[in-house]
């Protein structure tokens, strides 16, 4: 999901920015004022953060922090803002069509040039400014986009695992998740989804795992359950990820350790379902 800033400036005194209704686009194509709306390079959208501005396509956003959106030209003009993910000040003048657009510049009055502030989305989107200008009943002109990436580490895709409390993956066949960004990914959506760890439920990418380099250890990502010998005195629930295909150790119901589901595999103790697997009976 995107969070879209339309910029539509009307240099006319009429028709208001505000009579332009909630249902229309503001895009390349548009008809608008009973003109297509066309592409044009000769105005730049910015995006500012306590007064300095942004670089289009490498900076970055605070998810929620508040930015304002403007072009670097608003002499003599009227304009209209339009947000799609977030929500635009209080202090817009008129169209809030529930808060998703903002005109400014109606009546007797043009408005300063210093911009409208908007709160950042909070879900890890990008953050795009587009926007256009017209000169009196002429076609409206739109200006290229301005993009900012969030600083929010993207959710990690979950990858295909199961849970085995015996042995190691290798012995059934799998592979160790060695890499921390998967095993952040398995261990939420499959323990910590039901268990508490910092007040928050989840490990976010502001908490570290322990890589443990103790012998006896299995290799590969697995969380501590309470009661597991050695860790007495740790604070559970936690996780750790040993990145070492070498480890000797053996997984345990203290110690479960998340297993890379391959398509298929072999294996030769218990049964596909004792390790997590189902049987092919077609």
């Amino acid at each position: 999901m995107k969070l879209i800033v339309s910029l539509l400036i009307l240099k006319e005194v009429s028709p208001f920015p505000s009579l332009l209704g909630c249902e229309r686009e503001i895009k390349i194509g548009s008809m608008i004022m009973s003109n297509a709306a066309i592409s044009d390079s000769s105005r730049a959208l910015v995006f500012e953060r306590d007064g300095e501005v942004l670089t289009c396509g490498q900076s970055t956003y605070e998810p929620g922090e508040t930015l304002t959106a403007r072009i670097d030209d608003t002499s003599s003009v009227r304009y209209i803002m339009e947000i799609s993910g977030g929500t635009f000040a209080s202090s817009c003048d008129g169209s809030s069509c529930d808060g998703t657009r903002c005109a400014k510049g109606d009546s007797s009055s043009f408005p300063d040039g210093s911009g409208e502030t908007l709160t950042a989305p909070t879900d890890g989107s990008d953050l795009v400014l587009s926007g256009g200008f017209a000169t009196g009943f002429s076609a409206v002109r739109i200006m290229e986009d301005c993009v900012l990436t969030s600083t929010a580490e993207p959710p990690h895709a979950v990858p295909p695992y199961t849970i085995i409390t015996t042995g190691t993956c290798a012995l059934y066949g799998m592979d160790d998740f060695l890499e921390e960004s998967t095993c952040r990914a398995v261990l939420n959506d499959g323990y910590y989804n039901t268990r508490d760890q910092n007040s928050n439920g989840i490990i976010d990418a502001l908490e570290e795992y322990l890589i443990p380099v103790v012998d006896g250890l299995p290799p590969g990502c697995w969380p501590v359950e309470p009661g597991a010998p050695g860790f007495e005195e740790a604070e559970l629930p936690f996780a750790c990820i040993t990145p070492l295909e070498t480890a000797v150790g053996n997984c345990t119901e203290f110690l479960p350790c998340f297993c890379k589901l391959p398509e298929y595999t072999i294996v030769t103790e218990g049964t596909c379902n004792s390790v997590g697997y189902v049987d092919i009976l077609e």
